[in-house]
């Protein structure tokens, strides 16, 4: 019966030490913020939203599926956006995706455009 008991706890001390070590090594991620560069997606993103600020251009990007949406912008949002900032389409957004390269490509314009729109979105509040 001791053998049973010992399993059981040596499987729990296990099960929680394994626990510990995922919040641990979470914990060290969690509020971790990149300094924006030129070689950073952010730092791309950062410059781009300067420049258009500087023409004066607030508008957010969309995509160009069947259904336009504003990647990061709330759908409660999307009258305030259109009418107001107004919007551009992000090339290459639509809806046919033939290749794994294509979808890739995609989930990046996409990540690229949510950051933009709500730095974006912020000015254009501002105006």
């Amino acid at each position: 019966m001791s053998n049973i008991a010992e399993h059981k706890r040596r499987y729990y001390l296990n099960k929680v030490t394994i626990q510990m070590f995922f919040i641990v090594t979470s914990l060290g991620c969690s509020n971790a913020q990149e300094e924006p560069n030129e070689f950073t997606p952010l730092g791309i993103v950062e410059q781009d939203a300067k420049s258009a600020v500087n023409k004066k251009d607030f508008r957010l990007y969309a995509t160009s599926g069947r259904r336009i949406t504003f990647p990061g912008i709330d759908n409660n949002e999307y009258i305030f956006v259109e009418e107001v900032c107004g919007k551009k389409y992000f090339p290459q957004t639509g809806d046919v995706i033939n290749s794994e390269q294509q979808r890739k490509q995609r989930k990046m314009n996409i990540n690229y455009m949510e950051v933009y729109n709500k730095k974006m979105l912020v000015v254009c509040r501002n105006q």
